[in-house]
């Protein structure tokens, strides 16, 4: 799972936002969002600013690397 990923995981989980929720404000169908939160499909530039959008922080706060990340990639 790449940064992007685990931050709006992070943040979805901090604001107590369902996943499914979300993909509809993105106007996603919710297997097209899980594949790209699960690294099976890529999430393109209009996808990290619409993402920033709903989550309602900077796009930035999606690429910060935190100590306390716990994802494969990091761990």
């Amino acid at each position: 799972m790449g940064i992007v990923s685990v931050n709006a995981r992070r943040i979805m989980r901090e604001k107590c936002i369902m996943q499914s929720l979300l993909a509809r404000k993105l106007g996603l169908h919710p297997k097209t969002f899980n594949a790209m939160m699960t690294g099976r499909k890529l999430i393109r530039e209009e996808h990290i600013q619409a993402l920033s959008l709903a989550l309602e922080v900077m796009p930035g706060e999606l690429f910060i690397q935190r100590d306390d990340d716990t994802s494969p990639d990091t761990a």
